[in-house]
């Protein structure tokens, strides 16, 4: 048995994840991987005659396995080596600053900067610029900078800061007072942006329109972004697959319209797959190649470059291909809450299409027309979405917006066939025919809508989570038995049954013990939740003292029969995104998840 291509995959798969549990003195280096590679040799030789071909493989792939985990631990080990050399450097140091990112340019200015600090060698860190300027990307400033080793407030279940850091390879926190500019690096990306800047100033919407071209959310102000967080759909605010996906399209369709004034001889299928790949290349160019963005483009690269190969894989195979791609470019993808959203969106739509794809649904008394099928078909993916991805959903962020399914059903088509577009058009054309003021004034529309649904996002503690979890895993496994019902009677040639509107289409159906599966799965999971939820209620205390930091200080909070005493709630401050105070910030949150 030779190891395979999945098998290698899996592997690289589980030494990433497990960045997520391991200690860090239990992180393997190459030396540690050399030796535990050796004593494996040398063990097999010593084994060899028990079995040759058993010890054999299990020597081959052993060896895989501790060089995939050599792979992805070396590299989280430099991280933090590099963080840990932080508390050696000087306080205060003079540093050249090349802007490579900016988080927030509002009331307060936030960066990420690339610098050398030690070994010759560049480093991300995190910049608070209290310096009157407004520096661009691209620039490159001398600043004396304040340094210090990263940090988090770590309460439970709340904002894990320093894994944030981890997930962006940023090694240090800096303050700058003041600073001068020492040059211009500007690329054709920052020429796109500062040109856009100057076309959208003064447009109600500005902040959305920049964060949609350039994937750039510096300009987007609070009330915005709360909007559309509270209404589930701040997905769409972040350019990754939809984005990457759409513009692949558009220059797909927009290639298969060229070869129709092209004689046939040079019509090729390969041109509109190329093209359409070349066109959401340059849209990941200029969303300046975020985590999410980097992440859908080497997607889209990775099954392109399939296509091309004319090989065949099954969407689970697909999706197992290019998460390990994925995490073989970037090892430290998993510490990035976007990369398990986007992987548990991904790995939902399989489910969803494999087991109840809405091919499965024959109408009764009429064919409907392509109009009709598509807006089912919207339907049909939100519905999905729903009940799949908003366990994900609590799991992360331990709130739900009630209304999301009927946000989403407005928004999605509208940014994915016309604002998106519009918005790439006028990047595209510098502004022509005034298409960053139609920009704005659907994007006004469009969040006037969403402000409808903003009142109904609730937060949602720990037991209610768990509770909705298992709920929404009867559901599914409700659909699967219809499903394993008319599986069985297909086999026994039983005629299926059929309501008044539509019946089963039979050829759609997949095998009983494909349901099967799919049940002991559905089984596992609401097992899980009501187990857990069982030990949460019968080992909780009669009475319990937290304690949670809150930045210069520590809250203490004593909890009896469903009632607490709260002692200091931190401080508080004038602005800041989504919360004006440590209450909002860190307590509040922990009270509404327990």
């Amino acid at each position: 048995m030779k190891l395979t291509l999945f098998q290698l995959c899996i592997m690289l798969i589980i030494s990433a994840f497990s960045l997520l549990i391991v200690p860090d003195f239990l992180l393997f280096t190459w030396q540690r991987a050399g030796l535990s590679v050796l004593m494996l040799v040398m063990t097999a030789f010593c084994f060899h005659w028990f079995n040759y071909f058993k010890v054999r493989n299990f020597c081959i792939n052993g060896i895989w396995f501790l060089l995939t985990l050599a792979y992805v631990h070396s590299q989280a080990l430099s991280l933090l080596t590099q963080a840990e050399k932080i508390s050696s450097l000087p306080n205060k140091i003079t540093l050249d600053l090349h802007i490579s990112e900016i988080l927030h340019q509002q009331d307060y200015q936030t960066l990420v900067a690339t610098t050398s600090l030690f070994d010759g060698k560049e480093q991300q860190i995190f910049i608070n610029w209290k310096a009157p300027e407004k520096p661009q990307v691209g620039e490159i400033w001398r600043a004396d900078v304040k340094l210090r080793p990263i940090s988090a407030r770590l309460n439970h279940g709340g904002f894990d800061r320093q894994q944030w850091y981890f997930s962006k390879r940023i090694i240090a926190v800096g303050n700058v007072k003041s600073a001068v500019k020492m040059s211009e690096d500007f690329s054709y990306r920052t020429d796109f942006l500062q040109n856009s800047l100057k076309q959208t100033e003064g447009l109600s919407l500005q902040g959305l329109l920049i964060a949609l071209a350039f994937g750039e959310r510096a300009w987007l102000d609070n009330k915005t972004w709360l909007i559309y967080q509270q209404t589930n759909t701040a997905h769409l605010i972040a350019i990754s697959g939809l984005h990457i996906g759409l513009a692949m399209g558009i220059g797909f369709f927009f290639a298969r319209f060229l070869q129709f004034a092209l004689p046939t001889r040079v019509i090729s299928p390969w041109f509109p797959l190329c093209f359409g790949v070349l066109i959401a290349l340059g849209y990941a160019y200029l969303a300046g190649f975020s985590l999410p963005t980097f992440r859908a483009m080497m997607a889209l690269l990775f099954i392109a470059i399939l296509q091309c190969s004319r090989r065949y894989y099954t969407p689970s195979q697909m999706l197992c291909l290019v998460v390990a791609f994925l995490l073989f470019c970037d090892p430290l993808m998993p510490l990035s809450v976007s990369f398990w959203l986007s992987v548990g969106a991904v790995t939902c739509l399989i489910v969803w299409y494999r087991y109840v794809p809405l091919s499965i649904i024959e109408w009764q008394h009429q064919k409907l027309s392509r109009k009709v099928r598509w807006i089912l078909g919207l339907f049909h993916l939100q519905i999905g979405l729903l009940i799949l991805f908003t366990p994900i959903q609590l799991f992360f962020f331990n709130g739900l917006a009630l209304n999301g399914f009927l946000a989403n059903l407005i928004a999605v088509p509208l940014y994915s066939f016309l604002l998106v577009p519009l918005i790439l058009f006028a990047v595209l054309t510098n502004g022509a025919f005034s298409s960053w003021y139609f920009s704005n004034a659907i994007a006004q529309g469009i969040t006037q809508c969403l402000r409808v649904f903003q009142g109904s996002y609730v937060p949602i503690s720990i037991n209610l989570s768990l509770i909705l979890t298992a709920l929404l895993s009867l559901i599914f496994g409700g659909m699967l038995s219809r499903l394993y019902f008319a599986s069985q009677a297909q086999t026994k040639n039983t005629p299926l049954k059929s309501s008044r509107f539509f019946t089963l289409n039979h050829t759609k159906i997949l095998s009983a013990k494909e349901y099967k599966q799919a049940l002991l799965g559905i089984i596992l999971i609401f097992s899980i939740c009501m187990s857990t939820l069982g030990y949460r209620y019968f080992t909780k205390p009669k009475w319990q003292l937290d304690t949670l930091d809150v930045g210069q200080g520590l809250a203490t909070l004593i909890v009896k029969e469903g009632k607490g005493v709260l002692y200091d709630t931190g401080p508080a401050w004038q602005n800041g995104i989504g919360a004006s105070s440590m209450a909002e910030l860190e307590i509040l949150p922990y009270l509404q998840r327990e």
